[in-house]
């Protein structure tokens, strides 16, 4: 079917566009999307819609369905494609029907219209090629050579184990060249891995560490790799330490898992890469759950809930308990993000019982600390606290030293947010007290500080706390505690109009990730210089992007949607806070919210 509209004429059964006569070209997606935009025209279209009208079912951030739109704006005005906040999009100009297409004559037909390249045809190829490049072992240094035996080297620490003789031993093959570190401990590296990776990466980037138990005749173990940009974790089970290494190293093989932790993936390349591997091994409970964790942190919760109950229906027939818990307790965080708090709670009690059926005290410990979020929710101060309490002696007997104490510094901020003055400072102390016992790190003690910050009333009284938390961590800048005082000191000398200040905070850092950059951005804002100020929240919006840290990308969002600039997609960013802001976070912006007419007053 020939529709027209302006001086454009579109098929939309060959997806093509012609412009007085002569050719425009358009992306394949979006002849499809204008197609649909055009046969549909009395609907307001849903994002869900489009994506499975366009994409049908391909795995694909809702991003697409917004670069699109904003392509076809280009092309056709602004006023073309109208917005409906929360609902999705609808076509507005004037358009004729007709079966055949006429080149309209008018005062602009002889003006040259200047022809688009196709270039997206090719940048799809090459994603193509790099995508399956990292599974078909690839060289991005030498194009077109394969390696057949591509080496990944790994240095590992003996496991820690209940009994002496679970310890297992990593031999060499031609996917992994391993390396033992055997003045290395186990428990004592995972309890301070932020300084002691830091340190080791210089030699040994990536890094396998894990615990080995036994429970009636069934060996468990529990493992992390660590890389320069991400962690990667699983379980295993087998009767014999044999069988157990097997699994490991079969499982380690895989290319994906390197690519995870090796490289900065974008969400959308990560949930791709995730697909296919678990297409290509379905049996993998440790890709499924990681899959699974995958599309909860990018909030999409069905596809996450999909996948939970895949996990928990493949495990039951592997008759492997400890993944059945984590399949649960995958449903019941993904129940608890939808805020369907009682369907949360059996979940959660479910996953409890198969932990406690195989003796997982990390397992259960994990499930009482999530519980206690539901138990904060109930409003059960006395249920949460005996939840947190549980977790911490359990992790305890587990040798889990970092959630030991995370379960009781949780618990002091749990105290203060149900006014329990003796409680939040008592296990804030016994924190503090079993850190010293351990004798851990410096940066372990910047919580303490941290929390008496939380419970300071006022940013003044904040200020010698959060001074006192970067002091504590010159060596571990990027721990998350000192991330997080640095920001809110940043933001309280803005605040205060001590941009000198501010800006001698941000100067002390020096690492390329997204927390500085939204600094940066807050300091650009600051200076009152717009083209420094959208370049570095552009880059700071990709950077949050590419690390699915949404609260950042929001804050970015709104920061970009209130420039009053020609270069801004405003529609884009107003759609994007529209579809991901949390209660808390548009109770945290209200006022910037309102001032800019994205909420009402």
């Amino acid at each position: 079917m020939y529709y027209q509209f302006l001086d454009y004429t579109f098929d939309s059964t060959s997806l093509t566009l012609q412009r007085q006569g002569k050719d425009i070209d358009i992306r394949h997606n979006e002849g499809k999307l204008l197609a649909l935009l055009l046969d549909r025209r009395d609907e307001v279209l849903s994002k869900e819609a489009i994506l499975d009208a366009v994409w049908k079912g391909k795995v694909v951030s809702e991003q697409a369905v917004f670069q699109n739109i904003s392509h076809l704006r280009n092309l056709f005005g602004n006023d073309a494609i109208k917005t409906f906040p929360k609902r999705g999009y609808q076509w507005q100009l004037d358009i004729s029907i007709c079966n055949q297409p006429t080149v309209q004559t008018t005062a602009e037909s002889s003006v040259p219209v200047k022809k688009q390249h196709n270039y997206w045809k090719y940048i799809a190829l090459a994603g193509m090629f790099i995508v399956i490049s990292g599974f078909l072992g690839f060289s991005g240094e030498q194009p077109g050579q394969i390696e057949t035996q591509q080496q990944h080297k790994v240095a590992y620490i003996n496991f820690a184990g209940q009994l002496n003789e679970t310890t297992i031993n990593l031999s060499d093959n031609e996917k992994i060249d391993f390396t033992l570190l055997p003045n290395l401990d186990s428990a004592t590296f995972a309890a301070t891995s932020t300084l002691a990776y830091q340190d080791l990466a210089k030699t040994h980037p990536i890094v396998l560490n894990g615990t080995v138990r036994m429970h009636q005749g069934t060996y468990f173990a529990r493992f992390i790799l660590k890389g320069p940009h991400g962690d990667w974790s699983g379980q295993l089970s087998g009767t014999t330490k044999a069988e157990l290494t097997h699994q490991l190293i079969t499982h380690l093989s895989q290319p994906t898992i390197f690519d995870y932790v090796n490289k900065r993936l974008a969400p959308e390349h990560m949930l791709a890469s995730l697909s296919l591997a678990h297409a290509t091994t379905p049996n993998d409970l440790i890709l499924l759950d990681q899959l699974t964790r995958a599309y909860i942190n990018h909030r999409e919760l069905d596809k996450a809930m999909v996948m939970a109950d895949k996990l928990a229906t493949l495990s039951n027939q592997q008759n492997r308990i400890d993944y059945q818990g984590k399949a649960f307790l995958l449903q019941s965080r993904i129940l608890s993000e939808k805020e369907l708090y009682e369907l949360s709670q059996e979940k959660l009690m479910t996953a409890i019982t198969h932990f406690e059926s195989i003796n997982d005290l990390e397992g259960h410990a994990n499930a009482l600390y999530a519980k206690s979020w539901l138990d904060h929710q109930a409003n059960d101060y006395d249920t949460l606290k005996q939840s947190l309490l549980t977790s911490s002696e359990l992790n305890r007997q587990a040798q889990n030293i970092a959630q030991e104490i995370e379960s009781l510094t949780y618990l002091s901020v749990m105290a203060h947010k149900h006014k329990q003055q003796q409680d939040k400072y008592s296990y804030l102390q016994l924190a503090e007290s079993k850190m010293r016992s351990y004798n851990l790190p410096d940066y372990h003690y910047a919580k303490i500080p941290f929390h008496y910050a939380i419970f300071a009333e006022t940013p003044a009284a904040k200020e010698p706390h959060y001074k006192q938390v970067l002091e504590i961590t010159k060596l571990t800048p990027d721990y998350w505690v000192a991330r997080n005082c640095r920001r809110s000191l940043v933001q309280y000398y803005i605040a205060e109009n001590r941009l000198y200040d501010a800006k001698q905070i941000v100067a002390q850092v020096t690492t390329d990730n997204v927390h500085n950059a939204y600094l940066h951005t807050l300091i650009a804002q600051q200076e009152g210089d717009t083209q420094a100020l959208i370049d570095k929240a552009h880059y700071t919006f990709e950077l949050a992007q590419m690390a699915n840290q949404r609260f950042i990308s929001l804050d970015t969002a709104l920061i970009l949607y209130g420039i009053d600039h020609a270069n801004i997609n405003h529609d884009f960013y107003r759609q994007y806070i529209d579809d991901n802001k949390s209660v808390a976070w548009q109770t945290r912006n209200q006022d910037e919210l309102t001032r800019l007419g994205l909420i009402e007053s």
